[in-house]
């Protein structure tokens, strides 16, 4: 957060990292920014009427400033190519014990289409609506930052246009906007041309990843056996709609299924 900050992202403001003395385990404190996060607000409140008109050439120019933040200052991150992202999620579903002849197709789906070409950036990984502070003006701050990586930059486009994160607003971008806007924004911004089929897979390789997440959440046991929790059964029960969304997806492409 501290380095995308420096060069220009809207990350929180980090005033202090805690150290073992504080005897509050590992954190940090950050500055309150004011705004709302939760999604359905910012995609249907009239009150966030004018900041939608805004948000999507906004995530345009946010996502070009992420995407640009020099990477020597980040080797603490994880690099993870396309390869390497199919071969962590396909390891974490193995791990779980779920399988679902849906899960097995969407992987070999992915798997087939792994872009061999992409130019390495920061990637947020999770930069969608609920992870944004909103106010009337548009994006004031970008949270959870904690699944950063260097990987290709289409992947934060991709995971921005899902439609789990649009909740129930009709913008593909997020529930609030326009792909063209937001494609028009990120070149003018990074100057480089959105590559439209690979947002296209990284959106449904997002959707397998969240499908997967679910699985993991849904499949949690307690040392005794039992459920981790009622809470946790519930998103496992979710697979269902991403695993949805991915075969939509490919149905819908405008050039058929997206390679």
């Amino acid at each position: 957060m501290r380095v995308a900050r420096a060069h220009g992202a809207p990350a929180p403001r980090v005033h202090l990292l805690l150290t073992e003395g504080d005897g509050l385990g590992a954190g940090y404190v950050t500055e309150a920014v004011e705004g709302e996060t939760l999604g359905k607000k910012l995609v249907g409140d009239a009150a966030f009427a004018p900041a939608r008109g805004r948000m999507a050439s906004q995530c345009g120019r946010i996502l070009a400033t992420i995407h640009a933040t020099p990477t020597d200052q980040l080797s603490f991150l994880k690099t993870l190519s396309p390869g390497d992202e199919w071969e962590v999620y396909s390891g974490l579903l193995a791990e779980c014990g779920v399988r679902h002849p849906a899960l097995s197709y969407a992987l070999r789906w992915v798997h087939e289409r792994l872009p061999s070409r992409w130019r390495a950036g920061l990637v947020h990984a999770d930069f969608r609506t609920g992870n944004l502070i909103v106010g009337p003006d548009g994006i004031r701050c970008v949270l959870d930052w904690e699944i950063a990586r260097i990987g290709d930059p289409m992947q934060d486009l991709g995971v921005l246009c899902m439609r789990s994160w649009r909740f129930g607003g009709a913008g593909e971008v997020g529930g609030f906007g326009d792909r063209e806007d937001l494609y028009a924004a990120y070149e003018e911004a990074s100057g480089h041309a959105v590559d439209r089929e690979r947002v296209r897979f990284w959106e449904a390789f997002s959707n397998l990843k969240w499908a997967i997440a679910c699985a993991r959440r849904g499949s949690g046991r307690r040392d005794d056996g039992s459920p981790a929790s009622l809470e946790l059964s519930a998103v496992g029960r979710r697979m269902e709609e991403p695993l949805w969304d991915f075969f939509t997806l490919l149905s819908t492409s405008p050039k058929g299924a997206p390679r």
